[in-house]
């Protein structure tokens, strides 16, 4: 009735139980981990034991336990003395594991669960909150930002997300691990700036009891441990000195870790996603980076455009913080048809959208003393523009061309206007009243000199 996984082949039983196709398949859906020893061989390891283990099944299924013991340390205290026993041994990083070794039909059978996970992640709060449903914005760029992501996600392979501050990189970073096959587990963000090397190594990898002063009692696990099962977030990864570039690499290669005073590794079965807003390729080639670390960290690169490069969406950004941060308050929300956000265009945020999230925050805390001429919205936008900006919106503004003929003023007036209207082609269709394909053959039309002005010729929106 019991049988080896699918990933193995079916193992042939001597002791009357058979392989069977459909059991086969419920064992590699359930969440508890099953071995199973039949004369003196490994007859079943299902994937949950794999994650749980850090163990592959091909390395021990239809092979003798003896031989699997001096392989893997964990094994030997899986199956110790092949007894029927209930209880917790430590597994990979130190982590209590419960076990259950009883015997069914003459073959042990063993099966183990982490016995610390839900509580650790209820309490240390180890969970991505955030969704690509929670991502704002319609443009076409951060659109197509949210399609590459999504396919990441059913990926296994290390993401590294680029991009400046306040893009919301870690935004990404939850979504991706929440529509993954590791929804289920943890998801550990460090930043990796935070701290000094000495405490960011000992964070990371954990240490063992004595391994410096003031270490605690009986050692600590790290964050890669923690994360084990699930994804761990290295924000800034650029930050880490080459010392833990070196240990960092030794994870990705061997998937296991070493703690701080330790003597021996622990599997470790984590989902790296990484993110930095520097220019790694320019560090590696300064020798600040190791090139190897680099190339193992952006097997799938995904970049998080500025906010400057999708102005549109600014409006909706600013509706959505507004309504989060207003509360109970009597603050007057605009509405999608108000026109008066469409001046925060007028500004490029340089602090992107973590920016725009502060100035909404102000706004919110101050309220609107006129609601009719938003006396308190220009003023906090001309405080942070320096400018006095007029209440009309960037659609209201003139521009000057120099008279020609009808296709050279026309070429003037798309470059002038996109010099005003920042947000998209979208946006400046609109604006000058043709569909998005029209204004798409007219900028085809322009010369390399006019595409160059207007900055269109490595634009992607």
């Amino acid at each position: 009735m019991l049988m080896g996984n699918t990933d193995a082949g079916p193992a042939a039983s001597s002791c009357g139980l058979r392989p069977c196709i459909y059991l086969q398949g419920i064992l590699n859906l359930i969440d508890c981990g099953v071995f199973v020893l039949e004369n003196g061989q490994v007859t079943v390891f299902n994937r949950a034991a794999e994650k749980l283990t850090g163990i592959k099944a091909g390395e021990v299924v239809g092979r003798d336990i003896n031989e699997v013991c001096r392989r893997h340390a964990i094994c030997r205290d899986l199956f110790n003395g092949s007894r029927a026993v209930r209880g917790q041994l430590k597994g990979p990083g130190g982590l209590p594991l419960q076990v259950d070794r009883t015997f069914v039909a003459g073959a042990l059978v063993v099966t183990l669960q982490n016995a610390e996970t839900p509580r650790r992640t209820r309490s240390h709060g180890l969970e991505a909150k955030f969704r690509f449903s929670d991502i704002v914005g319609h443009s076409a760029m951060i659109q197509e930002t949210i399609r590459e992501a999504r396919k990441y996600a059913h990926s296994e392979a290390t993401v590294l997300i680029t991009g400046e501050s306040g893009t919301g990189k870690e935004l990404f970073a939850q979504s991706i691990h929440n529509e993954s096959s590791r929804r289920e587990g943890p998801f550990v963000a460090v930043n990796c700036a935070a701290l000094p090397e000495n405490l960011l190594e000992s964070e990371l990898f954990g240490y063992e009891e004595g391994a410096f002063t003031g270490a605690r009692r009986g050692g600590k696990p790290g964050l890669f441990t923690l994360a084990h099962g699930g994804t761990i977030f290295l924000d800034e990864i650029s930050e880490l000195s080459p010392a833990l570039q070196a240990r960092l690499l030794r994870v990705l290669q061997e998937k296991q870790v070493m703690p701080v005073g330790g003597q021996r590794v622990y599997p470790v079965d984590v989902r790296i996603i990484s993110a930095t807003n520097q220019d790694l390729k320019k560090l590696v080639k300064e020798g600040r980076f190791r090139k190897d670390l680099y190339f193992r960290l952006n097997v799938l690169n995904l970049h998080i455009p500025p906010l400057r490069d999708r102005l549109e969406d600014v409006p909706a950004l600013f509706r959505h913080f507004l309504g989060r941060l207003a509360g109970t308050s009597n603050l007057d929300l605009p509405r999608a048809e108000d026109n008066w956000p469409h001046l925060l265009k007028n500004y490029l945020w340089p602090g992107n959208v973590r920016e725009l999230e502060g100035f909404a925050a102000r706004y919110a805390a101050l309220g609107e003393e006129d609601v009719s001429t938003r006396a308190t919205f220009r003023k906090l936008f001309n405080k942070l523009t320096g400018l006095e900006v007029p209440v009309e919106t960037a659609h209201k503004k003139k521009i000057v061309i120099e008279l020609g003929n009808m296709n050279e003023m026309e070429k003037q007036i798309i470059i002038e206007a996109q010099k005003i209207i920042r947000g998209g082609k979208s946006e400046l269709a609109k604006v000058l009243g043709v569909s998005r394909t029209t204004l798409w053959k007219k900028l085809r039309e322009l010369d390399d000199e006019y595409r160059r002005a207007a900055g269109f010729g490595n634009r992607k929106d």
